[in-house]
């Protein structure tokens, strides 16, 4: 599995494309520290691609809490501050839980890390099912009724225009 990764980055490194956004399973993630700890010097390896990599790390509310937030300290202490890491509250998550978004934003704070939210818009709702009906199908942002295009676009600009 952590092979596969490394040739599939590889493949890209003389791709036109200026970034390249990697979203990993649990299974990937799981191996992502073994790969940086065991296998390969990846602040070297990203050098020699002349790449640079920022780890974007969403943190899960309520039950997801525990297993996010431990997949977080594996990977601050496999990246030893040699990467950019951006964490992201999922909002939806932790609307039940406003200790734990203290305790996130504290923590965060306290490490110094960069915290930002995202999806505050509730999967039961007309424009939340749309959204996320779009993001399982790949859609682009044209491909949206009208509605769901406004409040997704209001969602990327307040939360993802520096992305």
């Amino acid at each position: 599995m952590r092979d596969l990764f490394i040739g599939y980055v590889e493949s890209l490194s003389g791709s036109p494309f200026e970034k390249v956004f990697m979203d990993f399973g649990a299974p990937e993630s799981e191996q992502l520290p073994a790969l940086i700890t065991r296998d390969i010097d990846l602040k070297e390896w990203c050098d020699e691609l002349g790449m640079t990599a920022v780890f974007h790390i969403i943190i899960g509310g309520g039950g997801a809490y525990l297993a996010s937030i431990q997949f977080l300290e594996k990977m601050r202490a496999a990246l030893n501050s040699k990467f950019q890491m951006v964490i992201w509250q999922n909002l939806f998550g932790f609307a039940q839980f406003p200790a734990l978004s203290r305790e996130l934003e504290e923590n965060c704070s306290a490490l110094g890390l960069d915290l930002r939210r995202f999806g505050d818009f509730e999967p039961a709702s007309l424009l939340g099912g749309q959204i996320l009906d779009g993001i399982r199908n790949g859609y682009a942002l044209q491909d949206y009724p009208p509605g769901a295009r406004l409040r997704l676009k209001k969602e990327l600009r307040e939360n993802f225009s520096d992305e």
